[in-house]
């Protein structure tokens, strides 16, 4: 078993022979009390609303940074001085990553709410409940209470399992640590209040961000643990799709949804916080009364949730090392500028081997493309930084050619010069080979980037971020079918080593990786997809007419082309079907 995966076991299970100990040396504890002392020293009332933002954003960068570094000096100093026993090291890592989870904290507060329910004794209930919850709960009724622990149960499987968890095993144990720093910083002053709205508002939307992709992953395994438990799946899928975007927070909705459709409730309704009446809105439909036993199904989805999560985890990282280090990090690695592996390690056969890996590139630099366009059109005007519209479009334009290193650009202007340049096929191969930009490269490209640019001012903002993240993948599953479906027009070349290698597998777990990440987000999506599949296939056809197949610079240009035609057809879908 990998060692990531023995020490997340580990953790799991020191929590659930420990469970979460009172002590004000607990490392939360710990990074509560730097967070307060930090708040007492930069927080001042009277400041203007971009000072408080200033302070709160230094008061998030003190807190991550300490706690990450301690983190790391922790591991780094049980390997260094005691290299002779890795079980030590493997230890310490298992105490830091326990320190981040708590599912038997919240599992015992469940049950012992559901005891008392269930006794009628409800003082005791609304006593242990408001342990939990931040809304005021003397004056709760057994519907109530019930409600309020499945609500903080359910919202907590993201922030005291999965979240941890999930960054664990992106960068280990100081990830983990860094990641519940953020949420406590959130949970202390992440609040919409007049002392918080701007001094925790960075906090606040880090934590946001953070726990966006945890609380998706949360959302769809509480639905397969559903299924496993017989409880209502195919609800609980539609009660995440259909509810979970009526929540306050961006990713409390997902979970919350998912276990009100398992369980045929209704979550949601009128809560009261210092006095103050706060509706939140419904989520699930109201099927059965709302019971204690509802407390118990919710804390066994959370378990199965958490085990399905592992299971992932581990079919993960046992063909880890035979795909992902070997070709998908070599395919990021070549066609981005995000280097992991070292270029000297490459052989041929790598190259055609990771072919099949190229949309999932795309989804990386989707993520960093969508990221920006979210930042630029919603987070800074929420901070009140406005760029001008033409600064934002240069930007998100200049992007994809920063991340690719111009890697397809550079193919798509060899490809104009040498098909356009009217000469024989051998001619045409020599142009495109020659390093020299030729005027047909010149014009071509201003052209592609004037359309560029045209596609991106006409764009909604609500769908920029969406075509954005789905433009990469779809362009580079047309760069994986040019691959295999087409032959390759020179005796050798770089691109040879693709097409040689590559075969049809690569192309069906190519299509397979560009549905799973592309259909979910809509009608819209999938028509960009499937016209820049249909485009694509005419463009290689008609090169390899004229060239006898396709070459490196053409693989390139039909990325490049792909982007952009995947734009326009996404935004011509917007305006057709709307």
């Amino acid at each position: 078993m990998p060692e990531l995966l023995l020490i997340a076991w580990g953790s799991v299970f020191i929590d659930f022979i420990i469970g979460d100990p009172r002590t004000k040396l607990h490392p939360v504890v710990l990074i509560g009390n730097a967070i307060a002392l930090l708040e007492k020293l930069l927080y001042r009332r009277n400041q203007s609303p971009v000072l408080q933002l200033l302070s709160g954003g230094m008061l998030v960068c003190l807190v991550l940074a300490s706690c990450y570094m301690a983190a790391l000096a922790i591991e780094q100093f049980f390997t260094a001085y005691f290299p002779e026993q890795p079980a030590l090291s493997i230890f310490i890592s298992m105490l830091l990553l326990y320190c981040t989870i708590s599912p038997h904290s919240l599992s015992n507060a469940g049950r012992e709410i559901a005891f008392y329910l269930e006794q009628g004794n409800l003082p005791q209930a609304r006593c242990k409940v408001g342990w939990i919850v931040g809304r005021d709960t003397k004056d709760l009724d057994m519907p109530d209470i019930t409600r309020a622990a499945i609500e903080t149960i359910a919202e907590n499987i993201v922030d005291g399992i999965i979240s941890p968890l999930f960054y664990f095993f992106l960068g280990g144990a100081p990830l983990a640590v860094l990641y519940r720093a953020v949420n406590t910083i959130d949970s202390m002053i992440g609040y919409k209040n007049d002392r918080y709205l701007f001094f925790g508002r960075i906090g606040a939307k880090m934590d946001d961000i953070l726990n966006y992709i945890p609380a998706r992953i949360t959302g769809l395994l509480l639905v397969i643990a559903a299924f496993l438990l017989r409880l209502q799946a195919r609800d609980s899928w539609r009660m995440m799709k259909r509810d979970a975007s009526k929540h306050p927070s961006p990713n409390g909705g997902c979970p919350e949804a998912a276990v009100a459709g398992a369980l045929g409730i209704r979550l949601g309704g009128l809560n009261y916080y210092f006095g103050q009446p706060s509706f939140r809105a419904y989520m699930g439909d109201s099927q059965n009364e709302l019971a204690p036993q509802h407390i118990y199904q919710t804390i066994r989805l959370m378990y199965a949730s958490t085990f399905l999560f592992f299971g992932h985890s581990f079919y993960f990282y046992c063909g880890r090392n035979l795909f992902f280090e070997s070709f998908f990090y070599r395919s990021s690695s070549f066609l981005t500028r995000i280097s992991i592996v070292k270029q000297t390690s490459w052989t041929a056969a790598d190259f055609g081997r990771s072919v099949r890996f190229f949309p999932l590139v795309g989804v990386v630099l989707g993520s960093i493309y969508a990221g920006a366009a979210y930042l630029l059109l919603v987070v800074l005007p929420q901070q009140e930084i406005l760029f001008p519209e033409h600064i934002r479009n240069v930007l998100l334009l200049l992007l994809p050619i920063i991340m690719t290193g111009g890697l397809h650009c550079d193919g798509f202007m060899d490809t104009m010069d040498g098909i356009f340049s009217g000469r024989s096929r051998e001619k045409m191969l020599l142009i495109m080979k020659d390093s020299c930009v030729g005027s047909n490269a010149v014009v071509a490209f201003i052209a592609y980037i004037l359309f560029e640019y045209a596609l991106l001012a006409d764009f909604d903002a609500s769908y920029l971020p969406t075509a954005l993240f789905v433009m990469p993948i779809i362009a580079r599953l047309c760069m994986t079918m040019a691959i295999v479906c087409f032959p390759y027009a020179r005796p050798e070349g770089m691109g040879k080593a693709f097409a040689e290698d590559a075969n049809r597998s690569a192309l069906m777990f190519a299509v397979f990786s560009t549905l799973l990440f592309v259909a979910p987000w809509g009608i819209f999506a999938i028509i960009s997809m499937l016209a820049t599949i249909a485009a694509a296939f005419c463009f290689a056809k008609y090169v390899t007419k004229i060239l006898g197949g396709l070459t490196g610079d053409v693989y390139g240009a039909i990325t490049h082309l792909g982007e952009l035609f995947a734009l326009f057809a996404f935004l011509c879908a917007t305006y057709i079907m709307i």
